[in-house]
């Protein structure tokens, strides 16, 4: 049974002169949705700018609507503390406070007024004294002390009992220690009912710790808030797409390390994602004949007969039949899908070193201690390939049962070179998509070092593997957000998916456009940073931005985003423009729409200014730092509370001039005057609220689709 591990907190809330209980149980989940154990939670109130800490295995803060938080229950002179932990595991501690000495009746009933267990503690000076309270069986209990014809009462909630029912006297706390070392819950804060409150967890993943989303909202009753963390175990398959397949029908188990979902075992196509052949360069069989070799014709070549599977193995290829007539790339995504799969491409040295420079940040890698012995985490095991063995420690080859943590599972595929097939269970040599002149270079690892690396050296007429890397990869995790319902994702003609959020009335897409056509298959030209029309239809691409084209998209300029319709500011538009089949550009009216209803909902404004909602709309990441209070890039883990997840992809003006990591600005379907101008909405890294404005239309900017 899997175990859900929660931090509750209890806040006690009187409305005149009747109390009013309000339960917030916090649970942490990970990216899978999963549980995590929490080990704190920071509690913060907008409002009345407060904040407190929350500590695993339980905190209980009660709060008193317009007094505050309130450490004992009862009266100024005799009074209970509230009990720690609560709620509790069959045994929880209390404290009591007398200011005057004497005797104390102490009883414990079930809901139903069943007394459960009696206590007579004689004598009791003044002071603050501790009990221990035990229960054998789950419920709400609640304990009564009386002292002299007054009487205090307490609820608790026992989650599972154990042992005997009992209440036991443990004996007289020092007050002050008591002071010192009590939770948070005697601290005393202002507190109202519709106070806007956050939240956000912290959790060990990997030995790090790791803050959650922010979760921001009104707080006046009682629920269970989640939690969520980015984070996800590595070794697992990627979220959302545990599998792939290539044109032929292979299937391949995906694996997620880091923020890279990879293939998790090497490519064995013999064909190209458009279904085109790739010619055999010969196999390993004697007798087959002398493989054929060729740095300009594309080939495969297969190892047979050895005890590795083929399916684990793969093929191996020359450069030629990697690239598939793809320009070489260091960049971060290559953008070569070579002889990879739609939607997947061949990883540039830039991306292997990501990977290379991830395992090394993570100790529980590395072998002996030491940040580059890495291999054996990322290179098979035992049962699944054949690493000749070695005698020195932490290679490869040495004691094979410690490897492949991370679940990359690299495999002794060998290559071809110029001597033939080789290296059979010694070595890997997996192709990347950089290279220069005739050279191309590969990630590389052997069963006798420790280490794995980037190596610049194949020939194009050398084959070796193929790992391929996921072309775009969601991070924001699955159900923090409102997917559209029925319409979790949208497709688009050149086969990009996008996920979809829920605002509102309004279902939208969540990133930024990123097509190459129409959805009639209309290409769209490709400009530059001198083109520039009102008549011509361009996308443009940033492409020395540090933010990957799948995560900002492409810009746009209008006639592009419209494609030839005429301006609207209907709501909705009826405008598909460059959208996908069922969906629009949003008009004016549209994008107002969306800013009303965000500044219409207390949890995505700040400082109780409903026009402060930037945060609410801008991703958490990508934006530059900003000391502006309240602005998109003061406190980035505070962003995007509504999920529309914008991304400072910059904007395309006269000569470029992008600012990409500053400014997200997106077109309308709605023309103003006769002068070749539009209106825009935009948000900045140092602004707290959405801006509107007037841009002429042969700028680029980015495009966000609604569902019609």
């Amino acid at each position: 049974m899997k175990k859900t591990f929660t931090l509750a907190a209890l806040l006690l809330l009187c409305a005149g002169a009747m109390a009013q209980t309000v339960t917030l149980t916090f649970v942490g989940k990970d990216y899978n949705g999963y549980d995590k154990k929490l080990d704190s939670v920071v509690v913060s109130n907008r409002t009345k700018h407060w904040q407190e800490t929350l500590y695993w295995p339980d905190t209980v803060l009660t709060i008193r609507n317009g007094v505050g938080i309130e450490g004992f229950v009862g009266g100024k002179d005799f009074v209970f503390s509230q009990n720690y932990p609560n709620p509790f595991d069959g045994t929880t501690f209390v404290n009591l406070q007398v200011a005057e000495p004497g005797d104390v009746t102490v009883q414990m009933t079930d809901i139903t007024g069943r007394i459960v267990e009696t206590r007579f503690i004689a004598a009791l000076q003044p002071g603050v004294h501790q009990l221990r309270v035990s229960l054998s069986a789950a419920g709400v209990y609640f304990l009564t002390a009386r002292q002299a014809g007054r009487s205090i009462s307490m609820k608790m909630v026992c989650h599972r009992g154990r042992g005997a029912d009992a209440v036991t006297y443990s004996g007289m706390v020092d007050n002050a220690s008591q002071l010192k070392n009590a939770p948070k819950s005697i601290i005393t804060h202002p507190f109202n009912y519709g106070d806007q409150m956050t939240y956000k967890g912290y959790a060990t993943f990997d030995g790090e710790a790791v803050g959650s989303y922010l979760v921001v909202q009104s707080q006046d009753s009682s629920e269970t808030i989640s939690l969520r963390f980015s984070e996800v175990q590595d070794g697992v398959n990627c979220p959302e797409i545990p599998i792939l397949r290539d044109v032929e029908g292979n299937v391949y188990q995906t694996v997620r390390i880091g923020k890279q979902c990879w293939m998790r075992s090497n490519l064995r196509t013999k064909h190209f994602a458009d279904g085109t052949d790739i010619p055999s360069g010969g196999s390993s069989v004697s007798g087959s004949g002398t493989p054929v070799t060729s740095s300009t014709s594309p080939y495969y070549y297969e190892y047979e007969g050895w005890l590795m599977w083929w399916t684990q193995r793969g093929l191996l290829y020359n450069w030629t039949a990697l690239m598939h007539g793809g320009t070489p790339s260091d960049a971060n995504p290559s953008g070569v899908q070579g002889v990879c799969p739609n939607g997947w491409h061949v990883p540039s040295e830039a991306e292997w070193n990501q990977l290379i420079d991830y395992v090394k940040s993570r100790p529980k890698y590395r072998c002996g201690g030491n940040e580059n012995n890495i291999a054996k985490a990322l290179a098979t095991g035992p049962f699944d390939a054949d690493w000749n063995p070695s005698t020195s420690v932490c290679a490869v080859g040495n004691n094979t049962a410690d490897n492949n943590a991370t679940g990359f599972s690299v495999f002794p595929t060998g290559g071809y070179f110029d001597s033939g097939f080789c290296n059979l269970g010694y070595r890997a040599y997996i192709w990347s998509s950089s290279g220069a002149n005739s050279y191309g270079s590969f990630f590389y690892m052997e069963y006798d070092i420790p280490d794995a690396y980037n190596y610049a050296g194949a020939g194009h007429a050398d084959a070796c593997a193929v790992r391929c890397l996921r072309d775009y990869y969601d991070y924001d995790p699955v159900g923090l957000h409102n997917s559209c319902p029925g319409t979790p994702t949208v497709t688009d003609y050149d086969g990009n998916v996008y996920p979809t959020v829920q605002i509102g009335q309004q279902c939208w897409m969540r990133h930024n456009l990123r097509t190459t056509h129409y959805a009639d298959g209309t290409s769209i030209s490709a400009g530059s940073n001198s083109t520039h029309s009102t008549t011509t239809p361009y996308y443009y691409d940033y492409s020395t931005s540090s933010i990957p084209w799948q995560t900002r998209g492409y810009l746009y300029n209008w006639t592009a985003a419209m494609q030839g319709a005429n301006s609207s500011n209907a709501n909705p538009s009826g405008v598909q423009g460059i959208c996908p089949s069922g969906w629009h550009i949003p008009s004016e009216t549209e994008w107002d729409q969306l800013e009303n209803y965000v500044g219409s909902q207390s949890q995505y404004y700040w400082d109780n200014n409903s026009t402060y909602i930037a945060r609410a709309l801008a991703s958490p990441s990508f934006w530059e730092y900003s000391s502006v209070p309240y602005s998109i890039g003061s406190s980035p883990d505070a962003n995007n509370a509504t999920g529309f997840s914008a991304i400072p992809a910059g904007r395309h003006l006269y000569g470029g001039n992008y600012y990409s990591g500053s400014i997200a600005v997106f077109w309308s379907a709605t023309a103003v005057g006769t002068n070749n101008h539009a209106e825009t909405r935009s948000l900045s890294s140092d602004s707290a609220s959405m801006s509107s404005a007037v841009s002429t239309m042969d700028f680029g900017f980015s495009v966000r689709c609604v569902k019609d």
